[in-house]
């Protein structure tokens, strides 16, 4: 009778957890021990966008692609079969790409039914927050993950060391991209 007990709730949880679990992907960082300027430089040549923003909400919006990350489960392989959470970003300086042009969107995704699917390299973004941001574009959308070097703006010297080193990197190259003006962006 004990034995058959041990078995029944054994078996329930090899349900509960084993079955239905397809792919397990785990985002891993490789952390570089840098000087600021090594850091912002690395960050800043491997991005194609970056930029100081301010976090003023979010929305969840079909027919946007997931990220190659999320795209490798089957059941996210369609963006018109989940909506991909956007974040809604207030600019408040640019220099490197034509992101006021694009949506920003996170690898949290929603389906019809309900079920939320996320990454575990997804940035985590708090709205009202202002962040430097590094990321990629990819079909016109905006990505950033947590191994990018996005981080929240808090006021810290490094940060500010950070922001000022990018600043001595660039020069504007578009007279039409916003630089220094605000330019709130609604999706």
């Amino acid at each position: 009778m004990k034995n058959s007990k041990i078995r029944s709730i054994f078996i329930l949880l090899m349900v509960i957890f084993g079955f239905g679990v397809q792919n397990a992907l785990a985002c891993r960082c490789v952390l570089v021990d840098e000087s600021i300027n090594s850091f912002a430089e690395r960050a800043f040549g491997r991005s194609s966008a970056v930029f100081v923003a301010k976090v003023v909400g979010f929305e969840f919006r079909k027919g946007i692609p997931g990220s190659e990350f999320m795209s490798r489960d089957p059941l996210l392989a369609d963006p018109n079969k989940f909506q991909t959470k956007v974040v809604k970003l207030e600019f408040e300086r640019i220099w490197k790409g034509r992101v006021s042009k694009l949506v920003f969107a996170t690898d949290e995704l929603k389906t019809d039914s309900g079920m939320t699917f996320s990454s575990s390299c997804d940035f985590n973004f708090e709205a009202g927050a202002r962040y430097i941001v590094f990321a990629d574009e990819s079909k016109g959308v905006l990505r950033t993950n947590v191994c990018s070097g996005t981080r929240k703006l808090t006021g810290s010297d490094d940060e500010k060391a950070i922001l000022d080193y990018i600043g001595s990197l660039c020069l504007p190259d578009d007279p039409d991209e916003p630089r220094l003006q605000s330019l709130l962006i609604n999706y």
